[in-house]
C-alpha cells in the first residue's frame, strides 16, 4: 500500500462496520499527496444541494526536509504545523502569517523548488 502525508479518514452513517445487521457508523479513508480539497455540500438532495463550506489540507516538504501541514476552511488558515526532518512529533505554529517568522529558529529552511504551495491560499 502506497503511504501519503497526508490521510483522510472518514467515518459517516453511510459506511457499514461489521455485519449488514450493524446500524453504526463505518468509516473509508484516502491519501493525499499534496493537496486535498472537500466541498462540504447540504440540502435535500444531490440536486438541491448548496455549498456549506470547503476545505482544504496542504502538505509541502522543505527543502531541510522538514514538512509543513495548513488546513483551510473557505480560504481561512486554521491550522498548521511543522514536521520537522528525522522527528516523530508535530511542532504547531501560528496561523497569523502577517508576523511570519522564518523557520530558522526551527531548524527549517525555504520551500524546495518542486515543493512550492500551489494552493491559492499560501
Amino acid at each position: 500500500m502506497r503511504q501519503y502525508p497526508i490521510w483522510n479518514i472518514i467515518t459517516a452513517c453511510i459506511y457499514k462496520n461489521g455485519t449488514p445487521s450493524d446500524h453504526h457508523s463505518g468509516s473509508k479513508s484516502y491519501g493525499v499527496k499534496d493537496t486535498g480539497e472537500v466541498e462540504v455540500r447540504v440540502g435535500t438532495s444531490s440536486s438541491n444541494s448548496h455549498t456549506f463550506l470547503k476545505h482544504t489540507t496542504t502538505h509541502r516538504q522543505l527543502e531541510n526536509g522538514d514538512r509543513e501541514y495548513r488546513f483551510y476552511i473557505d480560504s481561512k488558515l486554521i491550522k498548521r504545523a511543522l514536521l520537522p526532518k528525522g522527528e516523530n512529533e508535530l511542532i504547531f505554529l501560528t496561523t497569523d502569517l502577517s508576523i511570519y517568522r522564518p523557520l530558522v529558529r526551527i531548524g527549517g529552511g525555504k520551500l524546495s523548488e518542486q515543493s512550492k504551495w500551489t494552493h491559492s491560499h499560501s
